[in-house]
């Protein structure tokens, strides 16, 4: 999380102005619901700028970052050499979609540190990552079940994402509600769209791409 400084911040109108704004554009005035209102209330600490440990929101208020971008930014915020090099990579290209000598350096230099790695795939997201690792364990396996920790996150892969914060079993609706979609018949599909309500609220249009075994659903 990010904390506070000894010096008290309470100015937050620039930060509740944009949040205001963001509200026109962006489902509910962030990219994210672990930055809105309901965890940050009445509305977050909209950021606007950050140098090693320490970050300043949009009112100039100061913070100590414990966050660190989930443990990525591990080398603090705009460290000189990372934008040095960072900079003089963008400039011979921005992004190529085809391989690279870099890939294949970034995953050498992974093996090395980390030995018992036998092939490497980078990925974009740790949703990514966790939806990959969970396939390849199904296929190598053969198994269609999984254990997952009660309100732990693990990307928005949907059979990881329910009870993905640790609130009451029964706030979901009723426990056989993810089996109630005519899911056999979707399953006879290699590919179908569907949408699912909980409690009368539309959630989300679902895509769900079979393997011939059927999907896991966490409930």
């Amino acid at each position: 999380m990010i904390t506070k400084t000894t010096t008290k911040t309470n100015r937050r109108e620039r930060s509740r102005d944009w949040y205001e704004r963001a509200q026109q554009s962006l489902i509910e005035g962030v990219n994210s619901p672990s930055r809105g209102a309901a965890v940050y209330s009445p509305g977050p600490v909209v950021l606007e700028r950050g140098r090693g440990s320490r970050v300043w929101d949009l009112d100039g208020n100061e913070y100590v970052d414990f966050m660190m971008s989930f443990g990525a930014l591990i080398q603090g915020h705009a460290h000189p050499k990372i934008v040095e090099v960072v900079s003089q990579t963008m400039a011979g290209g921005s992004h190529f979609a085809a391989a690279t000598p870099a890939e294949a350096e970034a995953a050498e230099r992974f093996q090395r540190m980390v030995p018992t790695a036998e092939a490497v795939r980078f990925t974009n997201s740790g949703t990514e990552a966790t939806m990959l690792a969970l396939r390849l364990a199904r296929a190598h396996t053969g198994r269609t079940k999984f254990l997952k920790f009660e309100g732990h996150y693990h990307g928005w892969y949907d059979p990881y994402c329910l009870n993905g914060i640790a609130i009451r079993r029964t706030n979901w609706g009723r426990e056989r509600i993810p089996l109630d979609f005519r899911i056999r018949r979707v399953f006879r599909r290699r590919c179908s769209t569907m949408w699912c309500s909980r409690r009368g609220t539309i959630w989300k249009r679902l895509k769900v791409f079979c393997a011939g075994t059927g999907e896991n659903w966490p409930l």
